[in-house]
């Protein structure tokens, strides 16, 4: 109680001016809010009743008496000294309405009179509100001690086994209402003590607010006779006095509002409320779920009697129709039992499930937004984060629900009950007419008509089972496109935020001896799974590795064959003659079968150890980064193996041999210095503890030495390769300080912003770093192999127009004519080797340009997931284009015609960003694909050079006006 008494003695009060106050009115929704039923003041999570406007039939004829009823704004009820200031408006007005008012200025008195009304009602409504408040304050204590006791126990319902199944579904179908509206309570006080940090600080700001203005305002005028004053000087001191008013009033209004949300965190009440409302949800859902289990035993109990019922009716009927029908109720009542023992009860787990999801993802999404709004970066709400992103559901696991709900719905709508039963009751009818007209049924008549009663009972118990799966199904599939929502939203939040949160502290000294005790640590348990008991319990490790054996054995026996086989495809891939693409195809195979041994063993042990780990943590985590390491090597060991002396580089894509050799020297090197901490950044960041040292002192590691080994590779005079590259390009020899700083740097930068604890930050980007690093390498190969098919392809066209001119020549010579006039008509009638070249160069460009265009997309997919602002081009919009769009309405008649809408349609950035790649990709096209064609395609027919010409026309045309259209 001294907690609240202590708040009302310090309440501060500012004085209000005894012309200040009028008649109450409605609050404004700028200061309160208002609940949609009505208007509801919301006063520290409890509702307050503000004083209604029209409240009486007395109030609208005579406002003055209940005015004057009234005391002074001190007491607690604030109207009484409103009417010195009603009757000085109202005289003014008379004063006016007397002088006469030229028509110009009328409408402007009357605006301003009635802003001063209007400030004077505002001020009465917050001094209202400010006694409700203060009465608010004295309950605190009681409101906690009350909800501080044990909740009373609940007084004992009548026995669900003594009830009757209708009784039952009504208790339910109430219990339901009472647990949604109680959940809508328990949501609304969670909001609310979750945001009192929030409210109070805006409450403050408003509080500073209100006292800057009635600095700014200064002391008050002079008093001013309403009665001979100029009218411009009686009503600016009325407004001012209205206006001071209004804000005294504010002021208190939000010291009051400031000291209740302080005494309601030190009374704990936004929390105790809370605790009720679970308490009661708890409660209720207890008796919900105890109602709904008794239910389902129930209609279990029934459907199994009806069940063993139709199975005796069939088995005793001898007549063919009466055995359909009982063979049909059989049928329906195994379809029965099945709805209510498994469909329905399995449906609704998934849909309790999936509701429950959702709640806890936005609850735990909400608070951590509000958490980064108000406080940002602090904490450890990166880490936090990070473990909200693990939690969240799979979007294919949803879609997939998604689409197994929308099947069985689609099912239960295939079904043609209602037909069935109509049917049905009609044969019930028909049979019972004959019963009654020959007045004398035999037993077959009686059992039919049984039996076919039997059957409409189950047909509509069938149909209202359907519909209320149907039913279900329908929440189910509304709950799952709202998780979808959900977990899309939140997924893009992560996205925009987790990098830029550290979820780390800075690296200490101290984090080294905790390394070593995880290490240890992570020994023991390693040594714990792999012992006697553990491997006994998993069985033999045998069978697990016969595949890795295998795979070892076949590797290991074509290493010679393939190093063999490597060189005889070198060998005729570097003749001048070579005219097939299959030497180079057959090197690829070869060069990846010999640098595939050891890499894929351990591929395979790590699938081994992963598949024998069964349960174990440290076990499973190492057999999954012993797969990661292996495909990382792999790629690398290819690398190296296609950079050999006259290899898949040197002898198929020409290469310069002195750096291939630097090269595959280079990844000697890295290999061995990135193998050890790369496998223990792999491993133990597969454990699942974001909070361990040793991955994090790796991946530093890893990234000092990666920036070491680009240092040494990209140096523009020091590395044999990036100086043969630099001799060849001007602009990379003129830039090259430009690229090889940023470059090598930016590994150890990722190192000094983990260490910095920005540490998921940085392994994000390094992971997407060497996913570009190695796409870039396959296109590199992929543009390599393309330029070595087009080269194979010109040798092919030299020899084949060599042997067409001999052929010429030597049919002419055998023809008689002379050798000159044979030469000049081969040289009008065959294109020369000039020819080649300029198709070889639009080929080669051509082939540059798609390579480029199909890595852009591939590098935009590897990075667009980390760096959102990339995706965020399609938010921001460039211009607006008018549009013309024909709506069409279902219902109108086929021969009306379509109404046409003219809308704005956005053009963002990443329109532009678009429209940009395709005009490239057009011009590339337009430039070089009509000499690609005629290359690879019109030589090899026999088209005069006019028609070649013609078609290669068309084709630039054809590419120009797609692109144009597509732009």
């Amino acid at each position: 109680m001294w907690i609240v008494g202590l708040l009302l003695v310090s309440l501060p009060v500012v004085p209000i001016p005894a012309q200040s106050l009028t008649i109450p009115v409605r609050p404004t929704s700028a200061r309160r809010q208002e609940s949609p039923a009505g208007n509801v003041n919301t006063v520290g999570g409890q509702a307050t009743q503000p004083p209604q406007k029209n409240a009486s039939a007395s109030e609208v004829q005579d406002p003055a008496p209940a005015a004057a009823a009234t005391s002074i704004p001190g007491d607690g009820n604030p109207a009484a000294a409103a009417i010195p200031l009603q009757e000085r408006i109202e005289n003014l007005r008379q004063r006016l309405s007397a002088e006469g008012i030229e028509p110009a200025a009328n409408e402007e008195i009357t605006k301003q009179l009635a802003d001063i009304a209007r400030n004077a009602q505002l001020a009465t409504d917050d001094q209202t509100a400010l006694a409700a408040l203060r009465t608010r304050l004295e309950s605190l204590n009681a409101e906690a001690e009350s909800l501080q006791k044990p909740p009373a126990e609940p007084a004992a319902g009548a026995d669900l086994k003594t009830q009757e199944l209708q009784q039952l579904n009504a208790l339910e179908a109430r219990l339901q209402v009472q647990v949604t509206d109680e959940q809508q309570k328990l949501n609304a006080a969670r909001e609310y003590a979750s945001q009192a940090a929030a409210n109070r600080q805006t409450l403050q700001q408003e509080l500073v607010q209100v006292g800057t203005t009635i600095g700014e305002l200064g002391a008050p005028g002079q008093p001013v006779d309403l009665a001979t004053a100029p009218r411009e000087m009686a009503i600016q001191y009325l407004a001012d006095q209205a206006r001071r008013a209004r804000l005294a009033a504010q002021q208190n209004l939000l010291q009051a509002r400031l000291s209740l949300v302080d005494a309601e965190q030190k009374l704990s009440l936004p929390q105790l409320r809370v605790t009720a409302r679970e308490a009661v949800v708890n409660r209720l859902s207890d008796e919900l779920k105890k109602v709904r289990a008794e239910i389902q035993t129930r209609n279990q109990t029934a459907m199994q009697e009806k069940l063993e019922q139709a199975q005796l009716a069939e088995q005793r009927n001898s007549d063919t129709v009466l055995q359909a029908i009982a063979r049909r109720n059989t049928e329906l009542a195994e379809q029965n039992s099945e709805l209510v023992n498994h469909l329905i009860p399995k449906w609704e787990k998934r849909l309790e499930e999936r509701r429950a999801k959702l709640t806890s993802t936005q609850d735990e999404g909400e608070k951590l937004q509000g958490r980064i709004t108000r406080f940002g970066a602090e904490g450890g709400i990166g880490l936090e984060l990070l473990k909200f992103q693990k939690g969240l559901p799979s979007l294919i696991e949803l879609r997939s629900l998604l689409e197994e709900t929308e099947t069985e719905q689609k099912r239960l709508q295939r079904l043609d009950l209602q037909t069935e039963l109509k049917l049905c009751k009609s044969q019930l009818n028909e049979t019972q007419s004959a019963v009654d007209e020959s007045g004398e049924p035999d037993a077959l008549e009686i059992e039919k008509i049984d039996l076919l009663k039997t059957q409409v009972e189950f047909l509509t118990s069938q149909i209202g089972h359907n519909d209320s799966l149907f039913f279900v199904l329908s929440d189910l599939n509304n709950e799952c496109r709202s998780l979808v929502a959900a977990t899309e939203h939140w997924t893009d939040f992560i996205q925009q935020h987790a990098l830029w949160i550290p979820t780390h502290s800075w690296l200490q000294w101290s984090d080294l001896d905790e390394s070593v005790d995880e290490l240890a640590e992570v020994t023991v348990k390693l040594t714990h799974e792999w012992s006697e008991p553990e491997r006994a319990e998993r069985g033999s490790m045998i069978p697990f590795l016969l595949p890795a054996l295998i795979a070892l054995a076949a590797l290991g026996a074509v290493q010679r064959k393939a190093r063999r086989g490597i060189a005889e495809c070198s060998e005729k891939a570097a003749r001048r003659s070579c005219i097939y693409i299959t030497p180079t195809i057959r090197t690829i195979v070869l060069t990846l079968a010999l640098s595939a041994t050891w890499p894929v063993v351990i591929v395979l042990a790590g699938t081994t150890i992963k598949f024998y780990a069964s349960n174990s943590e440290v076990t499973y985590a190492l057999g999954h980064g012993l797969v990661q390491l292996g495909l990382v090597m792999l790629l690398l060991n290819f690398m190296r193996q296609a950079l050999r002396d006259d290899g898949l580089t040197e002898s198929h894509f020409q290469w310069d041999e002195s750096a291939c050799l630097a090269i595959r020297a280079w990844l000697h090197r890295t290999i061995l210095m990135i193998c050890l901490p790369l496998m223990a950044f792999l491993w133990l960041r597969n454990l699942d503890s974001d909070e361990m040292a040793v991955p994090r002192l790796s991946f530093i590691l890893l990234m000092v030495v990666m920036s070491i080994l680009l240092a040494q590779l990209l140096h523009p005079y020091r590395s044999i390769p990036t100086a043969y590259v630099v001799s060849r390009v001007p602009l990379i020899r003129r830039t090259r300080w430009f690229w090889y700083l940023p470059i090598t740097l930016f590994p150890a930068a990722l190192a000094v912003l983990s260490a910095s604890g920005y540490h998921y930050s940085s392994v994000a980007l390094a992971n997407r770093l060497a996913q570009s690093l190695a796409v870039t390498v396959l296109f590199i190969l992929l543009y390599s192999f393309l330029l070595r098919w087009l080269r194979v392809g010109r040798t092919r066209a030299h020899l084949e127009l060599a042997r067409e001119r001999a052929a010429q020549r030597a049919a002419s010579e055998a023809a008689g004519e002379q050798s000159e006039t044979v030469d000049a008509a081969l040289k009008a009638a065959l294109p020369e080797n000039q020819d080649f070249e300029v198709f070889g160069f639009h080929a080669r460009s051509l082939v540059r340009g798609l390579v480029i265009i199909t890595l852009a997309p591939v590098l935009w997919g590897i990075w667009v997931e980390v760096l959102p602002a990339l995706r965020g081009f399609s938010e921001y919009e460039v211009w607006s284009v008018r549009e013309e769009v024909t709506t069409v309405d279902e219902q109108s008649d086929a021969q009306d015609v379509p109404p046409t809408v003219i809308r704005l349609r956005a053009v963002t950035v990443g329109n532009v960003l678009l429209a940009g790649l395709i005009s490239v990709a057009t011009f590339v096209g337009v430039r070089h694909l009509p000499g690609f064609v005629e290359v690879m395609i019109l030589n090899r027919i026999a088209f005069e050079p006019g028609v070649r010409y013609a078609i290669t026309t068309i084709i630039r045309y054809v590419l120009l006006l797609t692109g144009f259209i597509v732009v």
